[in-house]
């Protein structure tokens, strides 16, 4: 048996990771893979995840994952080691073992799991960001160096000059990039979706709502039906926006021809939704399915508070500003898409819709032209950090907190 292990982020959450990795396990397993899931969480606390196929690997929940190898104790990291090995039966006797890590977290722990199970091991970033408290990139760069000379870790050259900003330069012509799908779409009945109204003007938000953007997407949308007060304006939100309760209480206030409608979480995303809306606000992911349906689709910037034009059709780049992209507020970008109509007299250039099988091949590829030989970074130099205190209390809490429930 082949065996497939993935290092990835909490499987209860769903975005865009969540949906790629989703689809790239169910496909491995249907061609004789025996795959596993190690994530971010803890296997004592046990709530569903909003996409159900992930519910399997919800035993293979890893405390020690939420953190990083080096700000723990050595008898921390030894434990979580000793877990994971103990979850695969000891360790896999397969000489075709292939580790996938998705995180600057997961990919340290990662290469400590493959030198026990002379596994192969690779990093695909999964990440927009690179250089913010919640990561730690740069603490380690010299391990990312390592694996991106070995062929070992998969992006694009954007990503790649994001991640090594101020230690190396790469040309597009230098990184071949890695392909994803989240396949996040599919044809099947939603009754929610059935029931969105249609309005003059119906704008969807498709993704995380914790996302930086959000609260300048929402304005933006307030602001344009502010301008349009003779007509009636949805706006429907695809995924949970408790956390933005008070900025769109505040819109709707602002806006009184502004209907908005949450309609939470939805995986697969129904094909019935983009009939039912003129235009999707969104980034990466929800960006790149919502253009591959044929909405009009406006990409968020993830780094301002602005919009980067019509994918497509300004830019082919769903996530990061890049040479054609078209800046504006998120105002101006809906004016543009729905009053202008603009799109009308510009030429689609979007490439053709890959697929979850030609991605995967795809990445198998990329992995077969990595380093031969089996090489792996210094285990004591991933270990070698700053003891964190107040990071290891909040590990043996949590240990504790779930054994009291």
């Amino acid at each position: 048996m082949k065996t497939y292990i993935f290092m990835s982020f909490a499987l209860q959450n769903i975005g865009g990771g969540q949906c790629y990795l989703a689809a790239k396990a169910e496909y491995l397993e249907r061609n004789g893979w025996d795959v596993f899931v190690f994530s971010e969480g803890n296997s004592n606390v046990s709530t569903g995840c909003p996409i159900h196929y992930l519910d399997k690997f919800l035993p293979y929940k890893v405390l020690e994952l939420n953190y990083q190898v080096y700000e723990l104790s050595s008898f921390v990291v030894d434990r979580g080691i000793k877990k994971m090995l103990k979850m695969l039966g000891g360790g896999p006797k397969d000489e075709d073992i292939i580790i996938e890590s998705h995180t600057d977290k997961s990919a340290l722990w990662g290469e400590i799991i493959a030198q026990k199970l002379n596994a192969r091991h690779f990093f695909i970033t999964l990440y927009e960001h690179f250089r913010w408290p919640r990561h730690n990139f740069e603490s380690k760069i010299d391990f990312y160096m390592f694996k991106m000379d070995r062929g070992e870790l998969l992006c694009n050259a954007t990503a790649a000059n994001r991640l090594f900003e101020g230690y190396r330069e790469y040309q597009e012509e230098d990184v071949e990039p890695v392909l994803i799908d989240e396949a996040p779409v599919q044809d099947v009945d939603s009754p929610i979706v059935d029931t969105i109204p249609k309005y003059d003007y119906n704008i969807c938000y498709i993704g995380r709502t914790q996302k930086m953007y959000v609260p300048h997407i929402i304005r933006g949308v307030g602001e344009f039906a502010a301008r349009h007060k003779d007509k009636k304006v949805q706006f429907v939100i695809v995924g949970e926006a408790e956390c933005q309760r008070l900025l769109i209480n505040k819109v709707k206030k602002d806006a009184t021809n502004l209907k908005v409608n949450e309609i939470g979480c939805l995986h697969p995303l129904p094909k019935s939704l983009y009939s039912k809306i003129d235009v999707v606000i969104a980034g990466s992911g929800s960006a790149r399915c919502s253009v591959e349906e044929g909405a009009l689709t406006i990409v968020a910037d993830i780094e301002s508070d602005k919009a980067l034009g019509l994918l497509g059709f300004d830019t082919n780049n769903s996530i990061y500003l890049a040479e054609d992209s078209y800046v504006s507020t998120y105002a101006d970008a809906l004016e543009r898409a729905l009053v202008e109509k603009v799109y009308k007299n510009m030429k689609f250039k979007y490439p053709h819709k890959v697929g979850v099988e030609e991605c995967t091949q795809q990445n198998f590829y990329l992995m077969s032209k990595a380093a031969k030989e089996k090489r792996y970074y210094d285990e004591k130099k991933i270990r070698e950090g700053k003891f964190n205190f107040h990071v290891n209390i909040s590990y043996w809490l949590a240990i504790l907190k779930s054994k009291i429930k």
